[in-house]
């Protein structure tokens, strides 16, 4: 337990919750336990295409959408370009395709699907139909060497008062949110992210790079003020549909009525029941 977590937590909401060293580590504990809960099931899956004898040219994609903060600066959660949201797995398990083999260049999950379709026809990504933000892993996979790649990523939901970018360059993380100070880390000399070197002279170079190549790739103050239009046009509505008798806009299916009962169905009754029993009835009462 570092320092950081052993601290009592007063919460952004008026202080009105304290998170305590011991529910630091209960959060974590339950962390861990899903990590490993997770692995059981991989290698189920795992066993089952060995039993089918498919393990061997099978290709499995281990991904995670995001990362959780569990304490780390007293946050939670995610909705951040930090290591502990941003950094996910990316396992490929081919035997008879690739070597195994540990990746340092910086990846995304926008490669998944370029990278999958690679997998099926090499090559083929370069001619998707439709262009894609990410490129495809295929080379760095089968051990190409490439030092210079960029990745970047956008973040647009609640807890941050303009669009939050990011690109990351080997071990050079960027990250710009609108008036908020931009922020550089070395991950390789500073995996915890606790030194900015944003304001750093030496680095003023860098740092112009990463502007220039998130401006070359967004607008971000364009962006801003379609995501502030929309959100009070959509206020607009929604106060208009308060007025008079209150309706939910929510969506609901059209289901057929006479289907939605056992009585009005044209199925027979006995034989749902005996679908639907268990332990099932053994074959020869079914019949």
């Amino acid at each position: 337990m570092d320092a950081a977590s052993a601290r009592l937590y007063d919460m952004s909401d008026m202080g009105r919750f304290a998170v305590s060293e011991a529910d630091v580590r209960a959060s974590r504990h339950g962390y861990y336990a899903n990590i490993s809960y997770i692995d059981s099931l991989v290698g189920r899956l795992l066993d089952t295409l060995e039993t089918c004898r498919m393990r061997e040219n099978t290709i499995v994609m281990l991904v995670s959408d995001h990362g959780d903060f569990l304490g780390e600066r007293g946050l939670w959660y995610k909705m951040s370009f930090r290591e502990p949201a941003a950094r996910v797995p990316f396992l490929v398990h081919a035997p008879q395709r690739f070597a195994p083999r540990r990746v340092a260049t910086p990846a995304s999950l926008a490669d998944i699907l370029p990278t999958l379709v690679d997998f099926a026809r090499p090559g083929a990504s370069a001619a998707l139909a439709s262009p894609v933000d990410g490129a495809s892993l295929l080379p760095l996979i089968e051990g190409a060497e490439m030092a210079d790649r960029m990745i970047v990523g956008e973040y647009l939901a609640e807890g941050v008062p303009a669009p939050m970018l990011m690109a990351r360059r080997g071990a050079h993380k960027f990250i710009a949110c609108g008036d908020d100070p931009d922020m550089l880390f070395d991950l390789a000399s500073d995996p915890h992210e606790t030194r900015n070197l944003a304001a750093d002279p030496d680095q003023a170079m860098r740092v112009a790079a990463f502007q220039a190549a998130l401006r070359a790739r967004f607008d971000a103050a364009a962006t801003r003020r379609a995501v502030i239009e929309s959100q009070q046009a959509r206020l607009a509505v929604f106060k208009a549909l308060l007025t008079g008798k209150h309706f939910p806009w929510d969506y609901q299916p059209l289901r057929l009525a006479s289907e939605q009962y056992t009585r009005n169905h044209r199925a027979d009754v006995t034989a749902t029941d005996v679908q639907s029993r268990f332990p099932p009835l053994p074959s020869t009462l079914q019949e």
